[in-house]
């Protein structure tokens, strides 16, 4: 069991709050899934949860962590780069880890991925891989410990059709814990039974952390329905506000008009007293705005927009493959023939390994 009391994560350096006042119970078996936009602090809470010595050097935190996982597993979002150089033979017989490993696991799940057995023996580096045979690989390793509860960090990046669906079938049928961050809306919606909504809002100055215990579609669902309810009602609310202004400022200028053009003491007296109950409701009303439901707002997301001043023609040659040959220790791709001409959209797809970085890298070159 996990538990996170009143935690907060707050960024040395620009005092941001990534995690504010967070409170949440993760059971067996728990599916959660860590959603919302980029930097809103997910990564770092994952983090946190495995070894709170990665996150030290930029955060200070309150609060309580409570983890009584007696084994743990954690794919990072990007293989660290220290195990570049590293071959696939030692890392996973890394003599630290050996003694955790179950042999008959890695080899059940070597095969589950589609990563060749022989392949344990290569002196092949890891920083040669594809993206997502590095995947694959961390994956065979963390499992192969057979951890309790198992943290994910964007699982699905650079994994292809087939392992993806094997990710998602792992992750809803397990019996294992398993907290994840993912943008991937379908791994999100057959798998996640829990979420924790990363936001930012007020032009990103103000963090809210919110512990969602439903499915991501209902979750959505509800979202939308409630994003539309609270807005009707907020703008109802101003309108009629904007209505009753308007009305009292009309009342206030003809009772000013009356104090002018009055010059009998008593009625002056009288009208003095109806001025003082107008600007009394103009006030009430003043203060009433309040109590008026916030204007929900949907958290801006980063976008980044490609201009293009002058695109090129559509019959324009951008690059020409006849029979073209790229063979490397990755892969082999032979006898290629490919025509790209301006405005193509072109999709690069296939099983990891088999060469789509390759082909774009050399490419690029070209």
């Amino acid at each position: 069991m996990l538990q996170l009391n009143k935690f907060t994560i707050t960024h040395r350096y620009d005092f941001r709050v990534l995690i504010d006042n967070l409170t949440v119970t993760i059971n067996p078996g728990d599916k959660l899934a860590l959603i919302g936009e980029e930097g809103n602090g997910k990564s770092t809470l994952l983090k946190a949860i495995y070894d709170m010595r990665l996150i030290e050097d930029y955060t200070e935190v309150t609060g309580q962590l409570i983890n009584k996982t007696i084994l743990m597993g954690y794919l990072p979002q990007t293989m660290p780069e220290s195990l570049n150089d590293v071959s696939i033979n030692n890392y996973l017989f890394d003599m630290s880890t050996l003694e955790q490993i179950d042999f008959n696991l890695l080899y059940q799940y070597a095969s589950q991925l589609g990563i060749d057995s022989d392949r344990f023996d290569s002196h092949q580096l890891l920083g040669s891989l594809s993206g997502g045979e590095k995947i694959k690989l961390q994956l065979i390793k963390i499992l192969a410990r057979d951890p309790q509860l198992i943290l994910l960090d964007e699982p699905s990046n650079d994994l292809d059709f087939e392992t993806l669906e094997w990710l998602t079938y792992f992750i809803k049928n397990t019996e294992k814990t398993i907290i994840f961050i993912s943008h991937d809306e379908t791994l999100l919606k057959q798998t996640a039974n829990r979420l924790i909504l990363f936001e930012t809002q007020h032009h990103k100055k103000v963090t809210k952390t919110t512990l969602v215990n439903l499915d991501y579609d209902t979750f959505i669902q509800n979202r939308d329905r409630q994003f539309d309810k609270d807005l009707q009602i907020a703008t109802k609310q101003r309108e009629e506000h904007k209505k009753q202004m308007q009305r009292q400022h009309q009342i206030h200028q003809a009772v000013e008009h009356q104090v002018r053009n009055t010059h009998d003491a008593t009625a002056g007296r009288l009208i003095a007293k109806k001025m003082k109950n107008v600007l009394a409701t103009q006030e009430r009303l003043h203060k009433s705005t309040e109590l008026f439901k916030e204007i929900p707002v949907k958290e801006e997301a980063i976008l980044v927009k490609l201009r293009c001043h002058q695109p090129l023609s559509a019959s324009k040659i951008v690059l020409n493959y006849q029979d073209q040959s790229f063979n490397n220790q990755q892969c082999n791709i032979s006898q290629l023939g490919l025509v790209i001409q301006g405005q193509d959209k072109i999709g690069i797809i296939g099983a990891n390994g088999i060469g789509k970085t390759t082909l774009l890298k050399k490419s690029i070159k070209i």
